[in-house]
């Protein structure tokens, strides 16, 4: 055995640059001591390597003017993921609670949201910055600027609580269907993309033939290409089941047009299988 200590740096973002180590033996030497150095005729090399990833952590605890401060930081990569991991977690845990007490205690709010007989006090700022839709009715030339009240009219008011809920919190409590279905369509009337999307993901979920025509029909009027195509596929799949029920009865007779795109999907998916 041959025991070389040395130190070498390599700068790995060097492009096209060829590492070379300093000989630690010659070759005259392996040939006189290969019975230690070379059994059977094999040259075994164990190498280590220390790789820098450059200052993880920085921070400094204490300065006083005049007087020299010197911290030495010792932190292991996972040790520091974990710690920011579960900082930045902790800190989003506790913004959502605080968020979620402004919402429900009322806090300096400078609006309301009116929906039948409740009456929502809201935060414009906070609106405006979740919902481009709200953006404009605070910010243009629009009835609700100069006003503190903002009506609506189709929407009940456990759906509106739910989209307030998520527009300060980014949390959904209720993921019954029928809900998520009004809250689908609030979020793309005021342009919530994010809870569109989730909202979307659940419905796809929770697909079943019995409701694949409405989840289509509702893909339809609001221009949603990912839950059509998903409607569209679950028809493909359960083909036989969806078409001899009275929903798609009823649905091929008031709108042709979807029927006709739904079958057109189904038609060229089977003779892409038999190809």
């Amino acid at each position: 055995m041959v025991i070389a200590k040395g130190r070498r740096l390599f700068d790995c973002f060097e492009q096209k640059v060829v590492w070379r180590f300093p000989q630690i033996i010659k070759k005259s030497e392996l040939i006189e001591g290969k019975n230690q150095l070379l059994p059977n005729n094999e040259l075994s090399l164990k190498c280590e390597f220390n790789y820098s990833m450059g200052i993880l952590f920085n921070h400094m605890e204490f300065s006083r003017r005049g007087t020299a401060c010197c911290l030495d930081v010792d932190l292991l990569s996972s040790d520091l993921d974990e710690l920011s991991s579960n900082g930045f977690k902790n800190q989003h845990d506790s913004l959502n609670r605080a968020m979620k007490c402004l919402l429900e205690e009322g806090s300096f709010y400078d609006s309301h949201l009116q929906v039948g007989d409740v009456t929502f006090p809201v935060h414009k700022a906070i609106l405006s910055a979740r919902s481009p839709v709200f953006k404009a009715m605070f910010s243009q030339d629009m009835a609700e600027k100069n006003c503190a009240m903002v009506d609506i009219e189709d929407l009940d008011d456990d759906t509106v609580r739910q989209m307030l809920l998520y527009l300060y919190t980014d949390a959904i409590n209720n993921f019954q269907r029928k809900n998520v279905e009004r809250l689908y369509f609030a979020a793309d009337k005021y342009e919530i993309l994010c809870l569109k999307e989730k909202c979307a993901s659940v419905l796809i979920a929770n697909m079943e033939p019995s409701n694949v025509c409405q989840l289509l029909l509702m893909a339809d009027l609001h221009q949603d290409k990912v839950l059509k195509s998903a409607a569209h596929d679950f028809i493909y799949k359960n083909d036989i089941q969806v078409l001899n029920l009275e929903e798609w009865t009823n649905f091929e007779e008031n709108n042709p047009r979807l029927t006709s795109e739904a079958l057109r999907y189904v038609c060229l998916k089977n003779r892409q299988s038999r190809i």
